[in-house]
């Protein structure tokens, strides 16, 4: 009796050690249109960051606010070029795009991870994410069926998706789900093409491990929908506030009535900044308003952007419909939480209040704005010009025809094409540049002639030059810059070579015999201004050639705080920190600060190199250009 009585017992404890078991089995899936984590119902309430945005000393910061913003779960992007920036070199070990440490620090802080694997991702990056050697293949067609394309994703995937396969939630990471490509209404690819490549990138994950949810995403359209949904996965919507919600959610339930929750995996509180364009916002209450009608509807949604951070170095996109714009270096987004990574001091608690609405919220008031690092004005005097430095860079001669920054194997900066004009005395002759792009500085003997190209006013490659009365056989010299290849819904490469292709004209006498520097400005450029002959400027003189400016600030603090540094009177160019590239500014607006990350800071003694390529106003002296420290970001009016 004893004997049959530990029997029982023993069975009755595997059972409950089984139920146990079973009972926290880790699983996120979709019952019906119902999304459930672990057996139950569950609302995704999402925001868009994204890794290379900010620094990793800074993600931790940054995360935790999302997560006190009321967010559970975080999206970002993984950006092929800057894991296969060159044809067949992968790079997964730079700790600024450490998207595993990124991603299991989310994890850390109980947030949940949506990565959106492209291989197009559009994030208003280069290229739309794809790396710039792609253009350069022979019978490439991308976002379509197409066999060299197709052979370079899966390489590509080959390298990436092994490493995020271990961080699926059923296996005990955060991600649950995969969303392959990006916007779905590109032009001019049909509804099967569509359907097949799709499928073809969704297979891809599944073949290599990948079990959890895959998602498409799909403006609120017939044609963007029925692009976009195709089977095994489930589709998400992006569109602005101005859209209806009801509208929208009706119209994805006449295209996909189940097995499809309602997500906006991109719903705007901002928008895109261009140069030359307003800083774009979005009012706070009505933004918030909009989340509501969404949570009102048993909808989910990712707020793109939670956190915009900053297109540092050179690498954010451009766009293209009828005419070009390129992307400006910050990207604030007008967001919950802005671009030095504070709450935006109205946005946040509006949203906030609202999460709170659905979900329990601790109280909590908006936590104001970090300190910042106020480090005075620095003065430059001194200046190293363009044209007489060219020895540390690559050159290459005696080339007849201009070539273009895709064949010359550089993704960014800047191309010097130079070329000897002779007996150039006659009266003005039309220079035409038959192809360039994006922006062109042209200097006869390093006298500034004029702008030309995509990025001005009137984008026409062509322009007047006036002949030297003392210099009859003078240098030309046409600086090229790349301002950031198209990035929306691009459905071919056409509108993102750089540079200049086939012989420029004078009149009627085409130009050869061209020598080419190539420009990157990239991680070198520190040590290579070591070897430039600098001058110092008397504080009266106006200078216009291209040129770099130096100087240096002190912090007197051990840990350096964030800080913003302002722009005003200075033209087109672009800043470094202690070699760090904070991006481009533009005279043009609506930036009129460049945010300082604290971490490129340091105690001591810190070097500030300024390139400028061009401005509008020559009359300003060296003496009125400097650069003061703020605790704020500047927006023309």
């Amino acid at each position: 009796m004893i004997r049959l009585l530990i029997i029982c017992l023993t069975l009755y404890t595997c059972k409950i050690s089984t139920s146990s078991t079973q009972s926290i089995t880790r699983n996120f899936s979709i019952v019906g249109n119902d999304f459930m984590k672990d057996g139950q119902p569950y609302r995704i309430i999402a925001g868009s960051i994204h890794y290379w945005r900010s620094l990793p000393q800074d993600w931790k910061d940054r995360l935790t606010l999302i997560k006190k913003l009321g967010c559970n779960t975080i999206t970002t992007y993984i950006w092929w070029a800057l894991h296969e920036p060159e044809d067949g070199t992968f790079v997964f070990d730079k700790p600024e795009y450490d998207f595993i440490s990124f991603i299991q620090l989310a994890q850390s802080l109980d947030l949940l991870v949506i990565v959106r694997v492209g291989p197009y991702i559009t994030a208003e990056v280069d290229l739309g994410g794809f790396p710039y050697w792609i253009m350069k293949r022979q019978h490439i067609a991308i976002r379509r069926p197409n066999e060299v394309y197709y052979q370079l994703i899966d390489r590509y995937f080959d390298q990436l998706i092994p490493r995020l396969t271990p961080l699926q939630y059923h296996l005990g990471g955060s991600i649950i789900d995969f969303q392959v490509e990006d916007d779905s209404d590109v032009p001019f690819i049909s509804f099967d093409d569509t359907h097949s490549y799709y499928g073809y990138l969704r297979d891809g994950l599944i073949k290599r491990g990948i079990k959890s949810l895959i998602s498409t995403l799909a403006a609120p359209n017939i044609i963007s929908l029925r692009k976009a949904i195709i089977p095994n996965t489930w589709t998400a919507l992006e569109y602005q506030i101005q859209h209806s919600t009801p509208d929208a959610l009706a119209l994805l339930r006449k295209h996909a009535a189940d097995h499809n929750p309602f997500m906006v995996m991109e719903y705007y509180p901002g928008w895109i900044d261009y140069e030359g364009q307003s800083h774009h916002t979005i009012d706070s209450e009505q933004f918030a308003k909009g989340v509501d009608i969404i949570f009102s509807l048993n909808g989910s949604v990712n707020f793109y952007m939670v956190f915009g951070g900053t297109n540092f170095q050179f690498t954010n996109g451009g766009d293209r419909v009828l005419t070009y714009h390129s992307v400006i270096t910050s990207y604030d987004y007008d967001a919950m939480i802005i671009e030095c990574g504070d709450a935006h001091q109205t946005k946040f608690k509006a949203v906030r209040d609202v999460i709170g609405k659905y979900v329990p919220l601790p109280p909590m008031p908006t936590p104001l704005p970090s300190p910042k690092g106020l480090y005075g004005t620095v003065q430059f005097n001194s200046r190293a010009e363009l044209i007489e430095n060219l020895h540390p860079f690559n050159v290459l001669h005696n080339i007849d025809v201009p070539i273009q920054f895709e064949y010359l194997n550089q993704s960014y900066g800047y191309i010097l094409y130079s070329t000897q004009l002779t007996e150039f005395t006659g009266p003005p002759e039309t220079l035409l540049l038959p192809w360039m792009q994006d922006r062109a500085v042209i200097l006869l003997d390093g006298l500034l002639q004029g702008i030309i190209g995509w990025t001005e006013t009137d984008p026409i490659a062509l322009i007047n030059l006036h002949p030297i009365k003392t210099s009859p056989n003078p240098r030309l010299d046409i600086l090229v810059e790349n301002k950031g290849r198209c990035c929306g819904e691009i459905p071919d490469l056409g509108c993102s070579f750089k540079g200049m292709k086939d012989k420029p004209w004078l009149g009627l006498k085409q130009l050869g015999n061209w020598t080419i520097t190539k420009l990157p400005m990239d991680d070198q450029l520190s040590q290579q201004s070591t070897t430039f002959n600098w001058q110092t400027i008397p504080p009266g003189t106006s200078v216009v050639s291209p040129s770099f400016y130096r100087s240096t600030f002190t912090i007197n603090m051990s840990q350096p705080l964030h800080s913003f540094l302002g722009t005003d009177n200075w033209g087109h160019g672009f800043i470094t920190i202690n070699g760090f590239n904070l991006g481009r500014y533009s005279e043009k607006g609506p930036q009129r600060t460049m945010y300082i990350p604290a971490h490129i800071l340091k105690q001591g003694a810190n070097e500030i190199l300024v390139f400028e390529s061009d401005r509008r106003q020559p009359s300003f002296s060296m003496g009125e250009r400097n650069m003061t420290f703020m605790d704020h970001q500047l927006w023309t009016n």
